[in-house]
């Protein structure tokens, strides 16, 4: 039986003649290029894990105090009239600021200066009358007294400088102890007190960066390096004891924190071509870079005890 071949003659010679091609492709070209690629890029990014590093930061609320200013209180209950100090003016030792109502001191004053002036004449009259003569040195006893009780209704400057933070307005009713506005030195300095977790306390040292966000002006970050770290950890209540009654309540404050501070260079900060003054009280947030480790161990933390 004579053998039947599997290709005709003419197709095995035509492929005799065409050697270029391959019998069989399994994959278009741009695989293997891709794979090339991809092993490329894998090992970029592992070589960028090694040397990339990544910073911890612990955040918190931070406030800004001054330190040479005078904080002016009522000496006694009254209401207010008038408030004569405006923010950002100027006042020496000893100028009004707020006076407040003062009519009853007044109409005793009225009281007591009439009767001063009718013992006053009877003396004239007999200057060997005993009874008006001491009448009218006790009138005069109780007329200086009225005169400072109503000197006692008006809030003066402790000290020359440049009136903030006036918080009263008029009709207002306030106690004594109540604060009514600060007054700042010339030479005042402005100071920041952040209120960082208690767990980074070990973390943080003076001469750190404490990059500060104050509220309102997000678009303005601020660098300031560290002056001090609290040696103890203080709760909520210690903290509102800390920033006294004013703004106390104001500062969001959750769990032990520690009191870090730095220093405000200047007394202004730009923001969109504008200076801005700080003052006392201005909130914000600021956080301080703790700790920096390699962006492999912080993908792999279980590579840490390895290396």
């Amino acid at each position: 039986m004579t053998e039947v071949p599997l290709f005709r003659a003419e197709a095995v010679r035509h492929h005799e003649r065409e050697r270029g091609g391959d019998m069989l492709r399994l994959s278009p070209a741009w695989i293997s290029h891709s794979y090339r690629g991809l092993v490329l890029a894998l090992g970029a990014a592992f070589v960028f894990s090694l040397v990339a590093e990544l910073d911890e930061h612990a955040r918190g609320p931070v406030v800004v105090r001054v330190t040479d200013g005078a904080l002016v209180t009522a000496v006694a209950a009254g209401t207010v009239r008038v408030v004569q100090a405006t923010p950002g003016s100027r006042t020496e030792a000893g100028d009004a600021l707020v006076r407040f109502n003062d009519d009853e001191e007044r109409a005793d004053l009225v009281r007591l200066t009439h009767e001063f002036e009718l013992q006053l004449a009877k003396l004239l009259v007999d200057p060997r009358d005993q009874t008006a003569r001491a009448a009218v040195v006790g009138l005069r006893a109780d007329r200086e007294r009225a005169l400072a009780r109503i000197d006692a209704r008006v809030v003066r400057a402790p000290r020359a400088g440049v009136v903030r933070d006036v918080r009263i307005r008029p009709g207002q009713r306030l106690e004594a102890g109540d604060a009514v506005l600060t007054v700042v030195g010339d030479d005042a300095r402005f100071t920041l007190a952040a209120f960082l977790p208690g767990h980074a306390r070990p973390l943080i040292a003076p001469g750190d960066k404490l990059v500060v966000e104050l509220e309102g002006y997000r678009e303005h970050r601020a660098a300031f390096v560290v002056e001090s770290v609290g040696d103890e950890l203080i709760g909520p209540t210690e903290v509102r004891r800390y920033l006294g009654p004013e703004i106390g309540d104001a500062v969001p404050v959750v769990g032990p924190v520690v009191i870090v501070t730095a220093s405000i260079g200047a007394g202004t900060f730009l923001v969109d071509g504008r200076s801005i003054g700080y003052h006392d009280g201005m909130l914000g947030y600021a956080d301080v870079a703790t700790r920096r480790e390699r962006l492999l161990f912080a993908l792999v933390p279980g590579l840490r005890g390895l290396f």
